[in-house]
């Protein structure tokens, strides 16, 4: 989780929580006061999307806080033009349910030999270089829109 440099977000109470329930926290810089409006706008979208999963009973956020996080990871990003998990991992992601068949039996059912699936994954980690390309312009673009907006406003 990113945070800008609050105390809040500094004290001990805070780091055992975000311990026991597998938080890594992630600072912005103060030089830099973009990170810190991205930071919030990710931590919008988290609680958005928290509060949706959530609806009547709001005690349990905590439980669901990974949902959240992995339905964050897996939207597509309007800066990007794709989803963090696919600029991480070069696949789209596949819901859990996905992975029930076995695979031996999805290679059967598609007439794959071993060596194609191979060769396709060869073929998606080439494709995932060039993606990863487009979405770092789209997102340096990006950024000096803001950065040029930011300046504009503070003259």
């Amino acid at each position: 989780m990113v945070m800008d440099n609050v105390m809040c977000f500094r004290s001990e109470e805070f780091a055992e929580f975000c311990a026991n329930y597998g938080i890594i926290m992630s600072y912005s810089s103060p030089y830099h006061p973009r990170g810190n409006g991205q930071a919030e706008s990710s931590n919008r979208s988290l609680l958005n999307i928290i509060k949706k999963i959530l609806e009547e009973n709001k005690r349990f956020w905590d439980q669901k806080l990974r949902l959240a996080l992995w339905a964050d990871r897996v939207t597509i990003k309007k800066a990007i033009s794709t989803s963090p998990f696919e600029l991480v991992y070069g696949v789209k992601a596949r819901l859990p349910v996905n992975n029930l068949l076995p695979v031996y039996n999805f290679l059967q059912i598609e007439g794959l030999e071993m060596s194609k699936p191979m060769e396709e994954r060869m073929i998606q980690l080439v494709e995932m270089k060039e993606m990863r390309t487009v979405a770092h312009k789209r997102n340096m673009k990006l950024q000096l829109q803001s950065k040029y907006l930011f300046d504009k406003m503070n003259v």
